[in-house]
């Protein structure tokens, strides 16, 4: 029941945000893009902080050694964005945009596929932990999921590729968060101390993206006080829908 529970979850995260880049265009993005970005900043902070963090650290017989992956994950995830190009969360840059469309199509689908399966192996350990925390978790990963799926998605289209072409490509990006989901199931659930190291996994890949990628996004547009108080509002608003998903756990 529960490896059901978390191929749906691992489904739904996916599907929603790859159906969504389909039926959404990037104006969508230009106009709506920036307050999806700051919710799900907000979202993905508190998760990782007040869920995931607090969860490694209790169910761990050494913190030490939770805070040293924390800090060898941020480290790698760093490393990997630079080196292999993996994240290309949203919009990209015009630089960053061209240098990947030189390399064609097959880069973006691999490094969408790597990053869905490691959200599948996120939602896998929150799920061994309560229900309430798997949702939590759900929901961020979706939420950071849309921005990313409308940019591949336009990105593959770019490329002289088929509306049609391009949605089936990004399900099969997809289907690897499914993946992931049951490998992560399979073997968190018979190597249980497993499972607070991939919680502060989990919670160094939320920071990472919130930190790195977004909050840098988001703070570019703060251009009159008015921009900073909708900033503020929709980071606390992220924040507290992070507190209510998880007010049972």
């Amino acid at each position: 029941m529960l490896l059901a529970t978390i191929i749906f979850a691992c489904v739904l995260a996916t599907g929603i945000a790859i159906v969504a880049a389909r039926g959404l265009n990037e104006r969508f993005l230009d106009r709506y893009g920036e307050r999806i970005t700051c919710f799900s900043t907000g979202l993905l902070l508190t998760l990782a902080f007040t869920h995931l963090l607090p969860e490694a650290f209790e169910s761990s017989g050494n913190p030490h050694s939770i805070g040293i992956t924390l800090w060898a994950a941020c480290f790698g995830l760093l490393i990997l964005e630079q080196v292999f190009d993996l994240h290309h969360h949203g919009k990209q840059a015009p630089g960053k945009r061209a240098a990947i469309a030189h390399r064609g199509a097959l880069p973006v689908i691999v490094g969408d596929s790597l990053h869905t399966f490691t959200d599948g192996i996120v939602i896998a350990s929150s799920f061994l932990v309560s229900p309430s925390l798997g949702w939590a978790i759900t929901a961020g990963i979706l939420l950071h999921e849309i921005p990313q799926e409308v940019g591949d998605y336009a990105l593959l289209t770019r490329f002289g590729l088929s509306r049609d072409r391009a949605f089936r490509l990004l399900l099969i990006a997809g289907a690897a968060a499914a993946t992931g989901g049951v490998l992560g199931y399979l073997v968190l659930d018979r190597i249980r101390a497993m499972l607070p190291y991939a919680l502060a996994l989990s919670a160094a890949s939320f920071l990472y993206i919130a930190m790195c990628e977004l909050v840098p996004r988001i703070t570019a547009g703060v251009s009159d006080r008015r921009s900073f108080w909708r900033l503020a509002v929709l980071l606390l608003a992220g924040a507290a829908v992070a507190f209510l998903i998880g007010i049972e756990h």
